[in-house]
């Protein structure tokens, strides 16, 4: 007799994905919702064998607690490794992802299925996005962007301590609806780093000295930006300082990059125009050693600023 079971399908990054294995952090939705996206493992060996045969341009991604990803981008999809613990493959439709992993029960590879799997695949179906962090504020969602290591999860970690809730960890996905940009959630996980203070919600594994953590309350719905931040950590000054970042091209060095053919690149750069229409970027300049809490103040503030216009 053929399984009727039901595979359960989850939302993430503004994606209706399949998968029998858990994602964490998410509920299943109704059983009428159906799958933009199916997820499925297949052998190790023969994910294995796909990407040391796969030909095409290649990159390597850093991950927060200092592994690497390696990606090829094929004429029949994106090819990824993590280090030699999973292979993955994104369609080039966006709408397969196959995972093998040398041992499933690790989390550090599902890790990285959740965030720059699945984020591959959200690119291969068209959306736009920025290498961000969000929190909803009560007064509108607030993107925070920095350098890798700047800080921008601890900040909104202490956001999210002072009454916010999650949006996005680390990739902030992007929509058109009717005339205006709004962003998707992403899955209600966060990545804290060694050091940090508290607890924000229940641990779901520990890699490398950083914690992935499920937060509760955070956001489920789409939302317009209302700000953007740009986080620069600097020696060189004191205190702290928040400005109107007058470029651009700030937001432009935060897109993920989602194709190279003309009409991809001009799409991106017409949604993120539209973007700065629709909210206001700021750039928070602070001394290193100035503590999240403090420049919390300075986020809240922004988002007022941005409301008043």
């Amino acid at each position: 007799m053929a399984d009727t079971r039901r595979v359960p399908v989850y939302r993430m990054f503004g994606l209706t994905v399949s998968s029998e294995l858990p994602l964490w952090g998410l509920r299943p939705l109704d059983s009428q919702t159906a799958a933009e996206v199916q997820l499925r493992s297949i052998r190790l060996d023969e994910m294995r064998e796909r990407f040391a045969t796969a030909t095409g341009p290649s990159r390597t991604l850093s991950l927060g607690w200092g592994e690497t990803v390696e990606m090829i981008e094929a004429s029949v999809g994106v090819f990824l490794r993590y280090e030699d613990k999973a292979w993955f493959w994104v369609s080039a439709d966006g709408t397969a992802v196959l995972y093998g992993a040398r041992d499933e029960a690790r989390a550090d590879w599902r890790i990285v299925l959740m965030d720059t799997v699945l984020g591959t695949a959200a690119l291969c179906r068209g959306r736009e996005g920025l290498h961000a962090a969000a929190v909803e504020l009560e007064g509108g969602v607030v993107a925070i962007t920095a350098a890798s290591g700047g800080g921008k999860t601890t900040l909104c970690a202490e956001l999210i301590r002072r009454g916010g809730r999650l949006f996005a960890d680390d990739l902030l996905f992007l929509r058109r609806a009717d005339r205006h940009v709004l962003a998707e959630p992403g899955p209600p996980l966060m990545s804290i780093g060694p050091g940090a203070d508290g607890v924000l919600g229940e641990v779901v594994a520990t890699v490398a000295g950083h914690t992935l953590v499920v937060v509760p309350g955070a956001a489920r719905d789409a939302a317009p930006l209302v700000a953007c931040l740009v986080l620069d950590r600097n020696d060189e000054i004191e205190g702290a300082r928040l400005e109107l970042e007058p470029s651009p091209v700030a937001l432009l060095q935060a897109a993920l990059l989602s194709g190279t053919n003309a009409d991809r690149r001009r799409g991106r750069f017409e949604l993120l125009a539209d973007l700065l229409q629709g909210m206001t970027l700021f750039r928070l300049v602070a001394n290193a050693a100035m503590p999240a809490t403090e420049l919390a103040l300075l986020v809240e503030s922004a988002v007022d600023l941005a409301r008043a216009g």
